[in-house]
């Protein structure tokens, strides 16, 4: 697939023809001034994105010869996902792909996607849930494979997508599965045992502000304020930058932090590199983590979520927090009623009484006249 450029003030699409030759097609669209968003990158006008759209799949076909011989009724599965990767030009898109692909194709070899019924997908679906011990997983590689049956039926590949409304993913009803209190601490033992300060930090970082690891990964010194107590923090959108507020307790500890990787904060940038040492302390026998195989990096985003749940923080608040856009995100994917959650719940629930239910002010001597 092509991308846009610019040569001045003009905008070209740029490709790379099959010979491996690099070309570019004017536009003959022009601007005044190269307006780029809060991370540098340049933005283009709405018609050239419009153009792009338009010619993507044309010059896709036709530069790479794949519409020679490629009708609906002969795309094999392992071609039509050849056509959906080169769609993508994100790295980590391709690899989540990826990985929906290799459980696709392992069940159904290269089949014909036109053949693809509703009852295979279902079949396949079921089979996923009952082999692989992780239904977050499942949930994660059906939805991608969703997306890209959708994207064949758009390109006129089939004529209807096998996954319908009767494979739609469905909220996980059952608790979450976090870190116990006692369970945290032996993973910052672990790390410190191990000489994984860095690792430490940047860990330590995520559950004090419920970050992503990729959002830890660029952040630089330049964009926190101890003055104002405040960093810059981009959410996901080239519009959504906002100031996350800094408590005293995540101040100074940022503050004490060694300036051995400036600009940057932390060391580690990139999840492999952080998630193979996580992996190293978490599996570990002599520190008996429970429900290891299910812990991640990204357990301690639902960490912070619990722990907010846990001191009665307000729900738009945690949201806000999170960088969710909406309330709604927050509801379906942090807010499960965890058993631990339920058990703090009944102990609060008998702070102050006494034996018979009432609060432990009612129980005053009378005055007597």
């Amino acid at each position: 697939m092509g991308n846009l450029r610019y040569h001045g003030t003009h905008v070209y699409y740029h490709f790379t023809d099959q010979t491996g030759k690099k070309q570019k097609l004017s536009f003959k669209l022009s601007v005044d001034k190269i307006k780029k968003d809060p991370r540098g990158n340049e933005t283009f006008p709405a018609e050239a994105h419009e153009l792009k759209r338009r010619i993507d799949r044309e010059v896709f076909l036709g530069v790479w010869g794949l519409d020679v011989d490629t009708t609906p009724s002969r795309l094999g599965l392992k071609e039509a996902f050849t056509l959906f990767i080169k769609a993508y030009q994100n790295k980590n898109t391709v690899n989540a792909y990826t990985l929906a692909y290799d459980k696709l194709f392992e069940y159904f070899d290269d089949v014909n996607v036109a053949v693809l019924e509703e009852d295979d997908m279902l079949n396949w679906r079921k089979e996923l849930y009952e082999t692989h011990p992780n239904k977050t997983t499942v949930e994660f590689i059906v939805r991608h494979a969703k997306i890209f049956f959708a994207y064949l039926e758009k390109e006129s590949f089939i004529g209807r997508s096998p996954i319908t409304k009767r494979v739609r993913i469905k909220p996980v009803d059952s608790p979450i599965v976090i870190f116990s209190d006692e369970d945290i601490e032996k993973l910052w033992k672990g790390l410190k045992a191990k000489g994984y300060t860095d690792a430490y930090n940047q860990l330590y970082f995520l559950l004090l502000v419920g970050w992503r690891v990729s959002d830890s990964c660029d952040l630089t010194r330049t964009k926190i304020d101890h003055n104002r107590r405040v960093i810059q923090h981009y959410i996901g959108k080239p519009d959504k930058t906002w100031e996350y507020p800094m408590d005293a307790k995540l101040s100074r500890f940022l503050a004490k932090l060694p300036k051995d990787h400036d600009p940057y904060v932390f060391l580690y940038r990139d999840y492999h590199s952080l998630g193979k040492l996580f992996r190293e302390v978490i599996d570990d026998p002599k520190n008996a983590i429970h429900n290891h195989t299910e812990l991640s990096i990204h357990t301690l985003r639902k960490q912070f979520t619990f722990n907010c749940f846990r001191q009665g923080v307000p729900l738009e608040i945690c949201s806000r927090l999170l960088g969710h856009s909406s309330v709604k995100t927050t509801e379906k994917y942090y807010t499960y009623w965890d058993t631990q959650l339920l058990r703090d719940g009944l102990t609060k629930s008998r702070k102050g009484r006494k034996a018979g239910g009432r609060k432990a002010e009612t129980f005053r001597k009378r005055k007597t006249a």
